[in-house]
């Protein structure tokens, strides 16, 4: 699995978990974020920040991004339907089949049909077993996948 870090204000994660950022960062970016995934972040109020920030970035360089329960496909058929158009039928199977443990961000080009997954690690987050272990399957499978660490950097 290849790396990428990223910096961020501190600021912004703090914005984040008094609530104001979650509202603006779903309004601005309608496109992005579904309801569900808002319904997501405000039941876990100190959670999904780095997800969102990572998100936002790929987002404005062009991409489209499906964040976090991108797998659960009986709630959001909309997405899965997506994923198997891009992926492929094959590959979308072999993933949904390893499922647990999936990276945070599917990210893709509608026009290319280019697709990567992304694992996002705040501060000192780290990865469990779980994730590893998909990382590996889809090393194995030649699927490209990245983790982005976020670090905190005052301006």
């Amino acid at each position: 699995m290849k790396e990428m870090v990223l910096y961020y204000n501190p600021r912004l994660k703090e914005e984040w978990t008094s609530g104001n950022l979650k509202k603006l960062w779903k309004e601005r970016f309608s496109d992005l974020f579904t309801d569900k995934d808002y319904k997501l972040v405000n039941n876990q109020n100190s959670y999904h920040f780095g997800e969102w920030f990572a998100a936002i970035i790929f987002f404005l360089q062009g991409y489209r991004v499906f964040i976090e329960k991108y797998t659960c496909s009986g709630k959001r058929p909309e997405q899965i339907k997506k994923m198997k158009e891009i992926m492929g039928e094959s590959n979308f199977e072999k993933v949904m089949a390893k499922a647990s443990g999936a990276p945070d961000l599917f990210v893709f080009d509608e026009k290319t049909k280019k697709f990567f997954f992304v694992e996002v690690k705040v501060d000192k987050d780290k990865s469990f077993d779980g994730q590893d272990a998909f990382s590996k399957f889809l090393e194995d499978e030649n699927i490209s996948s990245y983790v982005l660490h976020l670090k905190s950097q005052t301006l």
